[in-house]
């Protein structure tokens, strides 16, 4: 079956379903300085690992779009897909993945 983008971007195939944010557990007052102290730098660090763990899934699904793209426009070993990429994530990133298949779209006939 063929790839298609836009299909599965309506169907949350590129979603980054990893939430950025932590829901951080309150110091309570049965907790020592030591153990408050502690319990702070735990939390932080659930904080930066969830976090990590969202920039990483989105990378994931950014990749897994432009590979989808490549597959689909028949440009998966073309030289300069890369620069088609680059190109379509510029001008479309700001706008969302649906910009970037646009312009990905648009700017594939330079390559064929």
């Amino acid at each position: 079956m063929a790839v298609n983008t836009r299909d599965n971007l309506a169907a949350g195939k590129y979603e980054n379903t990893v939430s950025p944010t932590y829901e951080k557990k309150p110091v309570t007052d049965d907790m020592t300085v030591r153990q408050a102290r502690e319990h702070t730098e735990r939390q932080k660090q659930l904080a930066h690992d969830q976090r990590r763990a969202s920039r990483t899934n989105e990378a994931r699904m950014i990749l897994l779009l432009r590979n989808d793209l490549a597959a689909e426009h028949g440009v998966a070993e073309h030289p300069k897909e890369q620069k088609l990429w680059d190109l379509a994530w510029d001008h479309g990133h700001s706008s969302g993945f649906g910009e970037i298949i646009t312009y990905y779209e648009e700017f594939v006939e330079l390559l064929k």
